[in-house]
């Protein structure tokens, strides 16, 4: 089995979420938040999709069936129990699916949140939380595309969409910019 995938933004496995609260402390733009929102649900949900059977959990959930086995089977995964918490009975799967990567995302933010607040960018909690909202309503049509793809799994491998090499390029030049000394 896959090494464990965790909710805690001080994991091991975590390393791309704690990229993400430094581009956010850097006062990076919306859109390449939103981005890099996006690739980090992503490649965590990739990850997951190896160690949890998302689909058939999903399913049995929303069905209000056992799904005692399915956690077994998942060695009760922290990712498992939030789906089991978010997809509620007589619900969509991809709905369930949406939720729970809304609640993941949501999650990791809150903790970014406490780590970033009081910085140069972010004096306070208000302004953190007008950000979050903009960078949500960006990466929302991602995450619909997202969620069903963990709906539908394990037919449909989770890839990330492609980037256009100048998008890249200019993430890169953005990236060599961000000092690993300021606080």
């Amino acid at each position: 089995m896959a090494e464990n995938e965790t909710l805690d933004l001080w994991g091991r496995k975590s390393r791309r979420w704690v990229d993400l609260s430094n581009l956010i402390r850097a006062g990076a733009t919306d859109e390449a938040i939103a981005r890099s929102i996006e690739r980090c649900l992503y490649r965590t949900f990739q990850n997951v999709a190896k160690q949890v059977p998302l689909g058939p959990l999903l399913k049995a959930a929303v069905s209000d069936e056992d799904v005692t086995e399915l956690m077994r089977q998942s060695e009760f995964n922290e990712y498992a129990c939030l789906a089991k918490q978010v997809a509620l009975p007589d619900m969509e799967i991809v709905a369930a699916a949406e939720q729970l990567v809304l609640a993941t995302r949501d999650r990791f933010l809150d903790q970014i949140k406490l780590k970033v607040v009081g910085s140069d960018n972010w004096p306070n909690f208000e302004s953190f939380n007008a950000a979050r909202d903009r960078w949500k309503g960006k990466a929302s049509n991602k995450i619909r595309e997202l969620a069903s793809k963990i709906a539908q799994s394990p037919a449909t491998p989770l890839r990330m969409p492609r980037t256009s090499k100048a998008t890249k390029l200019a993430n890169l030049k953005r990236m060599a910019g961000l000092s690993l000394l300021k606080p």
